[in-house]
């Protein structure tokens, strides 16, 4: 009577840890009696060849390569050989590093000469984000100024004793290992006789309705 020997894995696949648009290849090395036919899951679902997705089973060898993958890549990954003897399974899980990306954007603020500017925002992604916060596109600096409080998940630039020569465009860019995004705000510093006439307009304008 002819045996078979049953399946199993030399080399198993493993997890990995990628960036988003590289591209991922799975594996395996085999060995038991022929013939021997490999099948490749995602999350519990079989998975089909595409013009993103290739396999491979040459001399013992099984390879699922993924090409340019996203966010959606993701999960659990598994590669079944399987013969007349039996099935053998290993599996790895695939994990994509979500890049840096605003919750909320900083907004275009307004203050009085004197008052503290606060410019905050809020973001996600992999662990490792930095907010850096430029002037006209020069690297704003922790001093006498400024003020910049950041932690994993928001930032706050502040401007204090703001004057005059404070306005502008302003900018932060937060950024890890899977990409950067950077927005801009304009800040706005009112001279007190500004702010005097927007205190009387706001008085005067409401009476002329009523007259």
């Amino acid at each position: 009577m002819f045996c078979v020997d049953p399946p199993g894995f030399l080399r198993a696949i493993e997890s990995k840890e990628m960036l988003p648009g590289t591209a991922v290849r799975f594996v395996s090395v085999i060995k038991g009696g022929e013939p021997i036919s490999v099948i490749w899951y995602k999350n519990g679902q079989e998975i089909r060849p595409t013009r993103n997705c290739s396999m491979s089973f040459i001399e013992r060898t099984a390879t699922l390569l993924l090409d340019a993958v996203n966010l959606g890549a993701s999960g659990e990954y598994i590669c079944e050989a399987v013969n007349p003897a039996g099935k053998e399974t290993c599996k790895a899980v695939l994990s994509i590093k979500e890049p840096a990306t605003y919750l909320k954007r900083p907004e275009d603020t307004t203050v009085t000469s004197g008052q503290t500017a606060r410019i905050s925002c809020t973001f996600s992604g992999a662990a490792g984000i930095t907010a850096a916060w430029y002037r006209q596109n020069r690297l704003v600096k922790p001093g006498n100024k400024y003020c910049i409080i950041s932690s994993q998940a928001e930032s706050t630039l502040e401007i204090l004793n703001t004057e005059k020569a404070d306005e502008g465009t302003y900018n932060c860019k937060i950024q890890n290992d899977a990409g950067d995004e950077t927005c801009f705000v304009i800040l706005t510093v009112l001279g007190w006789f500004s702010q005097i006439l927007c205190i009387i307009s706001s008085i005067i304008f409401p009476l002329c309705l009523i007259f």
